[in-house]
């Protein structure tokens, strides 16, 4: 033991000498004898400490506390050891420690104050409390006993601190534990709002929230938290503030005033609320004294001045003046703090009323200023002063600025109420009805309505304020004319006690009054003038007077009071232009010259008073001065048009200027000014039918019909809505509407003109004519008996118009059109026919006795002839009567052979009378012809070819010509003159049913004079006869047939069918007829009613008696085994063409007999073949049925049976019975025709082929196709070997290799064809070309085998479409602009046909006699996805081009519904580019015009493809999005209506559920409601988490919102999206989807680039952009925009330095390339020409800049500020 204290006396001689190594060796070397020493471990301790061991000391430390507790020295030394480590935990611990240990007052109260200031940096309030509040009590204590107050103040401070801050701390915590328990997430308030999956409240949960910290907050003001006591005792007393430093000063009074603030938030009494206000200024004010003006203060201040904004009715002067004073202060000790600036600019504003530049100017310079962001003072002076602007030259610009600050301040607005009070709801109304007025400044009367009406529905503002809100209302009503919800607001406001709005309301009661009750005297006298002067009785104002003087020109003759009140109105207000006009209107009567000066004054101050503009050009008129009516008018409408954004405002007022201008321009002969200013006035008045009338009458002075209709139907609306008539107008839709030959439409409206005015004769006639045009329509389609129908009814009308006015001799034409016209129906009833006839000769004859002219009596002559015609007929019938003995009918006998000629003679005497009045028209020579060619042939020739020589460019002289000569038997004549009518009109069926006519009768005389031995031209009158017969039993008989059979083989299909369905229509038996028809139909391929025809040809031949034989009555050959003889010869007749497997023999009529057994299989053949079209392949093997086992079918050649073994063949596969077909097939080829002659063995060797090909694709139908593979490939090689020219087999072999994705073998075939033969076809390029493709997108051997194509076939438009579709889809380093365009121009110039033409059918002669074919769908679709690749700007350019091309389409292919499905799209895609264009709806009509083509058209596809858009989900799915979309901008209530149903719908479908909530998203977007669009697309996110549209379109609201970090993120996150789909896309071989995400891809990267270079982190975007270039998937490196925007990088992160400049010429070049490159590749890329001439400027070539700053001028005006900036620098350097 004695050891160990001598040891520890050396350590503490070591320690006093500060020899701590010494120490620590003493001891280290003891400790090992006596380690529980607690003196030992305190040295080591001590020792470890100054050699800066801290670690050991404190374990040393430590260890001495353990072995001696209660001694303070090691807990000393542990307090110094982490004082030096700054370790405040700990120290906290130590001194609790101490405290107690501790004797010393002093060394207690410093451990106690450190333990304080330890607890409030650590956030324990509450034990800083704990310690601070005992030691106060002491010192007041000590205090009492006279002590000096230093320290208690100096405790108190520290306490105020510390207190505040807890009272912070327990409102959070309690907070956040009520959210806990109503499981509400807790938002850091430094953490982003906006951050992408972060919590986020819902609205509910917003107002839950407030809620619970209002109360609680609440709570803890009002209670003891806070002893007001205290802070007096600190800062209203003089002697204690010396002791604290302005630091502190500042502080307690800004918590000081803090409390209060919240405390008078709190408060439920105005009165305490003004107390505690008072108390606020005090205290503000008492802090200016003390401390000098701070900041703090001053804005405190200014900010209650703010509440004192528009809450009062009383001037604000001392309100500005004190804010001009304290922000006067403020900006000249605190210049950086913004809100003395904002107080300076309002003080500016809206005291001075200065709104120049220098005012916006400091406005502005506050809010970039700290301190500023919540003034509503500011957002209040910068609304008043861009709606200045707006009242000096309305913008939309300044409508979107003061729109943008209303928004932010309600923000600020709703903040404010919720940290201070409802104390700023005066200056939120102010902000609220400057936004009112800028709506009614734009005319969005409904916005302005909707703002106000929101405004009333808030429960926190109070009386007065909802008073003013009601008054404005009010207001807004009455000037929008709305004068019964405009009274109804008024009246509101009579029961308040406000004084001044109750004047106010009693003045426009009344004025309302005088408007809507100017009638009504009694009303007016009891209620309105009483009310008027009870409120000029309080105070006389300009606008009660007026009123008043309104109210006694309304109600008495006298105009002296009226007048005594508008002139005192005048002289309190002298600009006010009303009062003028009414007192021009007084001295109208009176004293003209006055009243002048009365109305020049009032339109000098509102040009727009109707009253006296109307009044002055009335003056004008009458004195004769039209020109100064022109004047004024046209000044009035100019100031109307020259104000665009109050021309909806202003057009209402003025409509009638504009009306009046354009009587006078279309009396001056200016119809298209008349229609301009027409237009412009319906803009104004819409709903009057006077405006309507005129501008109809407009229309028609320009021959514009169709729009003269529409403006008469208007106007006709306008009138049946109020219930009124008038006649002149439905006579004038109905003159109109038969002018366009819409005579549905004029009858209906000349009956609603005879139902007003009974026998209108202009109304009969007009009726009678629209009957019988209607009538001609029907008898042209062959519906005779509608055609009747209408026909008496026109009858019944001209009857009625001739009973009234017997002496109108076009009535009487009128009436001999219509009985002529009953000559032409297929009436039975020949009585009828011979009465109308002459009823139809009496009316002509009663017209030319009326009045007398060539054209009267061509009638007359035509009357009398068809008259004649049908009594010839009649006695025909009469004597065919008599050889049979029948009886005939009365009429018949009343007909004489005599009376029959004086017919003819009246005829032709008749048409010379009418030739010597006019003897140069062609038409009365020809029909001179005509009535002499029965009875004077010679006569007649010479009248058909005087008729000639007057007009030779007509076909009819030419057809009678050939017919007179066929009738007497000069065929070659006959073949002469009707090669000219053809010539003359190639169309003209007339000159075709003759040709067919004359071909049958040559065909019958030639074979009779073989069969007779007689080779010499005979011609037997009896043939004659035949003919003759004929043409009067039917319109051409076997001829019709004939021709309609010739044009069907010569492939005029429209021509054919015309002809045969009138035959079959006339002979319905007739089985050829309705076998053809049946074929005409089937080339159609509407094989619906091919087989209908089809069965009628087989059921008439199986009902037929005559089991054996059929007669056509057309001579033909015999023998079966001449048969291929025949067929070959020249005698080849219909006959044979349509049967053409047998031989026929002649009957005894020389008519063809046919076996009727081989018709039956030839139209059951044709019948099955309709059916298999039609899907029907049951069917079609039950009608082949009975030759399945037919002997002579399976054993006999010929084409019959090989076509009857293909057909089966064909059903088979069909069937799914591929053994079957194949052998049917096989079948087929076997039983082909023998080989008899060289064309029979040519015709068999290419049926074979065709055969074979057949065999081939039944075989490659197979299920197990894959082992066929070889059979097929020698199959096709089978083909190839009879004829190496057979393209088909060729074409089906590389399709096959391509099926199995053998590309090269595929090449190798088609490169074979190629070698093989010499004469090709543009096929086998366009088909390499696209194997091409799809090997490995081979794009450079696509282009060269297409190149080849168009260089050999340079006339063939395909291969410049295959071309400039390639160009499309893969764009190569040409202009994608200009070269498919040019393409396609070569491609349809080309389209002309190698063949000369024929002389048949029905298509257009070009130059060099070649067809003319037009564009084809394809070559036009093409055309239009050109367009749309076209860069217009504007886009809408290019669209309605697309548009324009689609239509084109559709009206050369109405059948076809892809088309309209293209329009329905491009329509839609045009809205899209309109509702973007559009400014607050200004565009709602275009959009919906829009709208109404997408449905016109969605309807036509739905009606062409019902049956595959009701299984086709996702196309009808597009439609309703498509609806959805317009609605909008043009339904939004029915908008959310559909997007619920869908959303409803569509639960189970994520991919739909996204694009309807991107849709939702839009909806709040377009209502700049982004933060409720931002919620749904993060809800979308949900449900499809790896949509790129739907993060595109939250990147886009982050952008606007100036988030540009969350935008990155969102675009990164696409961007790793679409890498996968990438390569998703790569593995599964999808080209087409692999080419959308490149071109999403591409959009994405360049998006994220946009952004960082607005950032201006110019490396990071130079890196990105290097790596993805760098990927060879996607590929991008040769996309233009890319290259754009690495140049934009190159140029903005290059700066020229001394040191760098060989780099940054470097730099610049490199630029320079890439933006060469990118105008090569699109030469209108806007910026391109921007950037490449600021490489030019930075490499000093300012003449080249110069030259493409103007190019980049031409494609982008909007780069105007940039180029200019650009220009001014080239213009100082060059200086």
């Amino acid at each position: 033991m004695d050891y160990i204290k001598d040891k520890l006396k050396e350590a503490r001689v070591a320690i006093d000498k500060k020899d701590y190594k010494t120490v620590l060796e003493i001891c280290t070397e003891i400790i090992q004898y006596d380690d529980k020493n607690p003196m030992i471990h305190l040295f080591m301790g001590l020792a470890n400490y100054n050699l800066n061991n801290y670690t050991q000391a404190e374990k040393s430390y430590i260890a001495a506390v353990k072995l001696q507790p209660n001694s303070p020295t090691p807990l000393k030394g542990l307090y110094e050891l982490y004082s030096k480590t700054n370790e405040n935990e700990k120290i906290t611990n130590i001194i609790k420690q101490l405290l107690p240990l501790t004797t010393d007052l002093a060394k207690k109260k410093e451990y106690s104050l450190k333990l304080i200031d330890l607890s409030t940096a650590q956030k324990d309030y509450k034990t800083a409390l704990d310690l601070i509040l005992p030691m106060i009590e002491e010192v007041e204590k000590e205090n009492s006993s006279g002590s000096s107050d230093e320290e208690k103040i100096k405790f108190l401070e520290k306490c105020e601190n510390i207190n505040f801050l807890y009272y912070q701390s327990v409102l959070k915590s309690r907070v956040d534990e009520k959210l806990r328990e109503k499981n509400i997430p807790i938002i850091d308030p430094n953490q982003s709002a906006m951050s992408i999956g972060g919590p986020k409240l819902t609205p509910d949960q917003v107002i839950e929230r407030d809620k619970i910290e209002f109360e609680i907050n609440k709570q803890l003001i009002n209670g003891d938290h806070f002893d007001l006591s205290k802070y007096n005792f600190l800062i209203n007393n003089d002697d204690n503030i010396k002791y604290l430093n302005n630091d502190t000063l500042l502080r307690i009074y800004n918590h000081y005033i803090q409390i209060l603030i919240l405390k008078r938030r709190y408060q439920t009494s105005e009165n305490e609320q003004k107390i505690y206000r008072e108390k606020i200024n005090k205290e503000c004010q008492r802090m200016n004294s003390i401390l000098g003006n701070p900041s703090y203060s001053l804005e405190q201040l200014i900010n209650l001045l703010e509440e004192d904004i528009g809450n009062s009715s009383d001037p604000l002067d001392e309100v500005y003046e004190e804010i001009n004073r304290l922000s006067t202060i403020l900006t000249s000790k605190y210049p950086v703090r913004g809100l003395g600036w904002i107080g300076l600019g309002f003080y500016a504003m809206s005291k001075k009323s200065d709104y120049s530049d220098s005012s916006k100017q400091l406005i502005e310079k506050g809010f970039s200023n700290t301190g500023s962001t919540d003034s509503l003072l500011g957002y209040l002076a910068l609304s008043k002063w861009y709606l200045e602007q707006m009242r000096a030259s309305p913008s939309t610009s300044n409508h979107d600025r003061i729109r943008d600050i209303i928004k932010k301040s309600s923000i600020v607005f709703e903040k404010k109420q919720k940290a201070v009070g409802p104390f700023f709801d005066g200056i939120y109304i102010e902000l609220q009805l400057i936004l009112v007025e800028s709506f009614c400044f734009n005319s969005n009367f409904d916005f302005a309505v909707n703002t106000l009406e929101k405004l009333l529905e808030r429960e926190d503002f109070p009386t007065y304020q909802h008073q003013k809100i009601i008054f404005e209302l009010a207001k807004l009503y009455f000037e929008t004319k709305d004068y019964e919800k405009s009274k109804l607001q008024f009246k509101t406001l009579l029961d308040q006690s406000k004084e001044y709005y109750l004047v106010k309301s009693k003045t426009y009661l009344p004025w309302i009054d005088v408007l809507s009750k100017a009638n009504d005297k009694e009303y007016l006298l009891s209620t309105s003038k009483p009310m008027i002067l009870e409120c000029i009785k309080i105070k006389e104002t300009y606008l009660n007077l007026y009123v008043l003087g309104l109210i006694c020109l309304a109600t008495t003759q006298d105009k002296t009071e009226a007048t005594q009140s508008l002139l005192k109105s005048a002289k309190l207000n002298p600009n006010f232009s009303d009062t003028f006009a009414k007192l021009g209107t007084i001295y109208k009567d009176t004293d003209k010259e006055r009243s002048k000066k009365c109305y020049q004054k009032s339109l000098s101050l509102d040009i727009l008073n109707a009253e006296a503009g109307f009044n002055l050009g009335q003056f004008y008129a009458d004195a004769g001065q039209t020109s100064l009516v022109m004047s004024l008018y046209k000044e009035i409408t100019e100031y109307c048009t020259s104000h665009v954004k109050r021309f909806p405002i202003n057009i209402a007022k003025c409509s009638w200027a504009y009306y009046r201008l354009a009587i006078y321009q279309m009396d001056n002969k200016d119809t298209h000014g008349s229609v301009v200013s027409l237009l412009a006035a319906i803009k104004g008045e819409p709903n009057n039918e006077s405006y309507w009338r005129a501008l109809a009458e407009a229309y028609r002075r320009q021959f514009k019909y169709v729009a003269s209709l529409k403006s008469l139907r208007k106007a006709e609306e306008i009138l049946d809505s109020e219930h009124r008539v008038a006649s002149d107008i439905n006579f004038q839709i109905a003159t109109l509407s038969k002018t366009l030959a819409l005579y549905s439409d004029a009858v209906q409206e000349y009956d609603r003109v005879l139902a007003q005015i009974e026998n209108n004769v202009p109304s009969l006639k007009g009726k009678a004519e629209c009957l019988l045009e209607l009538s001609k329509d029907n008898f042209k389609y062959r519906n005779f008996t509608e055609a009747l129908k209408l026909l008496k009814i026109a009858e019944e009308s001209v009857k009625a118009a001739l009973e009234k006015e017997p002496e109108f001799h076009s009535l009487w034409r009128l009436y001999g059109d219509i009985c002529g016209f009953y000559l032409n129906l297929p009436v039975n009833d020949q009585v009828s026919k011979v009465e109308k006839s002459k009823q139809s000769s009496e009316a002509y004859f009663k017209c030319v006795k009326i009045h007398s002219n060539a054209s009267s009596l061509q009638d007359l002559s035509i009357g009398y002839y068809n008259q004649y015609i049908i009594y010839k007929n009649q006695l025909k019938l009469k004597l065919q009567q008599e050889k049979s003995n029948s009886t005939s009918s009365p009429t018949t006998k009343a007909i004489t052979l005599e009376e029959t000629d004086n017919l003819l003679k009246s005829s032709i005497k008749c048409i010379i009378e009418s030739i010597n009045l006019s003897p140069n028209d062609f038409r009365l020579w020809n029909l001179l012809g005509v009535t002499l060619m029965d009875n004077f042939p010679e006569q007649s020739q010479h009248a058909f070819i005087r008729s000639i020589q007057l007009d030779s460019s007509k076909s009819e002289p030419y057809n009678n010509l050939t017919l007179l000569y066929l009738q007497y038997g000069f065929f070659e004549l006959s073949e002469k003159s009707l090669m000219i009518a053809k010539n003359n009109n190639i169309d003209s069926a007339t000159s075709w049913s003759i040709q067919g006519l004359l071909n049958e009768i040559k065909s019958s005389i030639i074979n009779h004079n073989t069969e007779s031995g007689n080779n010499e031209k005979e011609q037997p009158i009896d043939d004659y006869n035949f003919i003759d017969n004929e043409l009067d039993s039917s319109p051409i008989g076997e001829g019709l047939l004939g021709y309609g059979i010739t044009s069907m083989l010569g492939g005029y299909s429209e021509t054919s069918f015309s002809v045969l369905y009138k035959y079959v229509e006339m002979n319905p038996k007739s089985v050829e007829a309705n076998n053809c028809l049946g074929l005409v139909y089937s080339n159609q391929k509407d094989y619906t009613s091919s087989e209908k025809y089809f069965q009628d040809a087989l059921q008439l031949l199986l009902n037929n008696q005559d089991s054996n034989s059929i007669g056509t009555g057309i001579p033909v050959g015999v023998d079966e085994e001449k048969d291929m003889e025949i067929n070959n010869s020249n005698q080849i007749s219909i006959g044979s063409i349509l049967f053409k497997d047998k031989s026929v023999n002649f009957g005894k009529n020389n008519n063809i007999i046919f076996k009727k057994e081989e018709k039956i299989k030839y139209i059951s053949i044709n019948l099955a073949r309709s059916q298999y079209n039609q899907n029907k392949y049951a069917q079609a093997l039950e009608t082949l049925k009975p030759y399945i086992n037919d002997n002579d079918c399976k054993t006999k050649n010929s084409l019959s049976n090989s076509l009857l073994w293909e057909l089966f063949s064909l059903i088979y596969c069909k069937l799914d019975k591929t053994d079957l077909s194949i052998d049917s097939i096989k079948k087929a080829i076997t039983l082909l025709p023998k080989q008899s002659q060289t064309s029979q063995q040519t015709f068999n060797n290419l049926r074979k082929q065709n055969l074979l090909l057949i065999l081939a694709k039944v075989q490659f139908s197979s299920k197990d196709n894959s082992k066929q593979f070889d059979t097929i490939i020698k199959t096709l090689e089978a083909i190839i070997t009879i004829d190496s020219k057979f393209y088909k087999a060729w074409y089906f072999m590389a399709s096959v290799y391509v099926s199995f994705k053998k590309y090269d073998m595929a090449i190798k075939t088609l490169k074979r064809l190629q070698d093989t033969v010499k004469d090709l076809e543009i096929e086998s390029y366009l088909l390499l070309s696209q194997i091409h493709v799809l090997n490995n997108n081979d794009i450079e051997n696509a282009k060269r085998e297409l190149e080849k194509a168009v260089h050999l076939f340079p006339n063939d438009e395909q291969g410049w479409t295959a071309l400039a579709e390639l160009e499309l889809q893969f764009h190569q380093k040409e202009d994608p602009l200009n070269l498919p365009l040019k393409l396609l121009g070569h491609s349809l110039n080309k389209k002309t046909s190698n063949y000369e033409y024929s002389g048949m059918g029905q298509l257009s002669i070009g130059p060099n006699h070649k067809v003319e074919l037009g564009p084809s769908v394809h070559d036009l679709e093409i055309l239009a996805k050109a367009h749309l690749f076209e860069q217009q700007s504007p886009y809408n350019k290019s669209l309605d081009s697309a548009i324009s091309i689609m239509k084109r389409i559709i009206h050369s292919n109405p059948s076809l519904s892809e088309p309209w499905l293209n329009l329905l799209n491009l329509i839609y895609w045009r809205s899209i580019y309109t509702v973007a264009s559009s400014n607050d709806n200004n565009n709602t009509d275009e959009i919906n015009e829009n709208w109404e083509n997408v449905k016109a058209c969605w309807n036509t596809v739905q009606y062409k493809c019902k049956s595959e858009i009701n299984g086709d989900s996702q196309l009808k799915f597009q439609q309703d999005i498509i609806e959805l979309e317009f609605l909008i901008v043009l339904n939004p209530q029915l908008f959310k209506e559909k997007l619920e149903s869908q959303l409803k719908e569509f639960k189970a479908d994520p991919l739909k559920q996204s694009v309807l909530l991107s849709l939702q998203a839009k909806f709040h977007l377009r209502n700049n409601e982004k933060d409720q669009a931002l919620t749904i697309l993060k809800n979308s996110l949900k449900i499809e988490p790896n949509s790129i549209e739907t993060y595109h379109q939250i990147s886009d609201i982050y952008e606007s919102n100036d988030s540009l970090e969350l935008s990155l993120l969102c675009l990164n996150r696409s961007l790793l999206i679409l890498k996968n789909n990438l390569l998703n896309s790569s593995n599964n071989n999808n080209n087409n989807n692999n080419n959308n995400n490149i071109g999403l891809y591409s959009t994405t990267l360049c998006k994220i680039i946009r952004i960082l270079i607005i950032q201006k982190k110019f490396k990071e975007a130079n890196k990105l952009l290097d790596q993805q270039m760098a990927n060879e998937q996607p590929n991008i490196s040769d996309n233009t925009i890319i290259k754009l925007l690495k140049a934009i990088l190159i140029v903005s992160g290059s700066k020229l330095t001394n040191s760098n400049m060989k780099q940054y010429n470097n730099d610049m070049k490199n630029a320079f390339t890439l933006l060469e490159e990118t105008i090569v590749s699109n030469s209108k890329l806007s910026l391109t020409n921007f950037y490449l001439a600021v490489v030019e400027f930075n490499l000093k070539n300012f003449v080249n800049s110069e030259k493409l700053l103007q190019k980049e001028l031409n494609i982008s005006p909007s780069t105007l500020i940039q180029i200019n900036s650009l220009q001014d620098k080239i213009k100082q350097f060059t200086k």
